[in-house]
């Protein structure tokens, strides 16, 4: 029987929907066996691959990097020697590329494929990446983009290595009506149009430079902030929205935001704005939830999403890092917001075929069923 590994070093929120829908692809396949090493701490994920007939395996360090991370890769090893599986896909080569010297040394005789998410942002694992594929210990990548496509293909010599399979649409939950009610009482008496700044609060993401450039607009509008704290902590986007004088104008939810409260914020939004630094390099999941709810979205000129947001004609971008540029942009929506969903709507209905989770499932199937087994 044909075996396949794939490892990814996270397996919590999104990594776990996104990992499940690729392994799928294989699991309907007949004579092949799927293994997935990942960390398990939810025992409905274990119980939800093991009904799919995946063999699952836990790490066995507590580290996610550095040494206890090498440990744990030389584990992995030891674990395709003894179940003798001759192929493995890393989920998250972006975080994996630090240990490329231990995927050389250790790994020489397994066929390794790899997903992409981000090109890399640092000269040295740029370096790794094209090493790592010009000598073949990576046969084939997968990445999310032509953009992103075509930089790997600049890099590297062997260019038929580079495959780009879209981000798909991963949350289909909707919400109940008593969740959408919730998240309607905290708009009463807002402004309009609504703006929506999704996920975690991380310094790429942006959300001191939204903050910045929104204490300028003297337009009504509301900007709902929801996500887990990160780089910035709740009690800072408190100070700078009050130091900014527009506590009136922004709802806070800082924290885990499950499904349903998921798609009701998305459902309500008219735009999704994704302030990115300019070193934001992959796809942008709220991208792909706003695009499938056919809202506007706003975000920067540069990398992956700004060529998605303009090859579709999804909404309009502005200048990375540029407060002035994001300012204008922002009071041109308000001031024109729906003759701007008019002229977006048509390529927003284009960009759902493409991030359909069906097309997801079957490129993914034909990237593996086209490696030689």
């Amino acid at each position: 029987m044909n075996k396949i590994l794939f490892f990814d070093k996270t397996n919590s929120g999104h990594h776990y929907i996104y990992n499940k829908e690729a392994m799928k692809t294989l699991i309907e396949k007949k004579g092949i066996e799927v293994h997935y090493y990942s960390k398990f701490n939810d025992d409905l994920q274990i119980d939800q691959l093991e009904q799919l007939n995946v063999v699952n395996r836990n790490f066995r360090t507590e580290g996610s990097r550095g040494l206890p991370l090498i440990i744990e890769l030389l584990y992995l090893r030891m674990y395709l020697k003894k179940n003798k599986i001759n192929k493995l896909h890393l989920f998250y080569l972006d975080s994996d590329l630090i240990y490329a010297p231990v995927f050389w040394v250790f790994f020489k005789d397994i066929d390794i494929t790899a997903t992409m998410h981000w090109y890399p942002n640092k000269k040295i694992k740029e370096k790794l990446l094209k090493n790592l594929i010009e000598s073949s210990v990576i046969k084939k990548i997968v990445v999310h983009g032509n953009y992103t496509k075509q930089k790997v293909e600049n890099l590297v010599k062997r260019k038929n290595s580079v495959f780009s399979i879209t981000y798909p649409y991963l949350h289909s939950k909707k919400a109940e009506a008593s969740t959408l009610k919730r998240v309607q009482h905290k708009l009463e008496n807002k402004e309009k149009p609504i703006f929506l700044a999704f996920g975690g609060l991380r310094r790429d993401k942006g959300i001191d430079i939204l903050l910045e450039a929104l204490k300028k607009v003297k337009l009504p509008f509301t900007l709902i902030i929801a996500g887990g704290e990160s780089d910035f902590k709740k009690d800072e986007i408190i100070k700078i929205v009050e130091a900014n004088k527009i506590s009136h104008k922004v709802i806070l939810d800082i924290q885990f935001i499950d499904e349903e409260a998921l798609d009701a914020y998305f459902t309500i939004a008219d735009v999704v704005v994704l302030p990115y630094r300019k070193y934001f390099s992959g796809q942008s999941g709220p991208l792909t939830e706003g695009a499938n709810r056919s809202k506007v979205i706003l975000g920067p000129s540069s990398g992956e999403v700004g060529y998605t947001i303009e090859k579709y004609n999804l909404g309009i971008t502005f200048i990375s890092e540029n407060e002035n540029d994001l300012q204008e942009k922002i009071e041109f929506l308000i001031s024109n917001i729906n003759n701007v969903k008019n002229q977006t709507f048509e390529g927003a209905e284009n960009y759902q075929k493409e991030i359909d989770i069906k097309n997801f499932s079957y490129s993914y199937q034909k990237f593996f069923l086209n490696s030689q087994w």
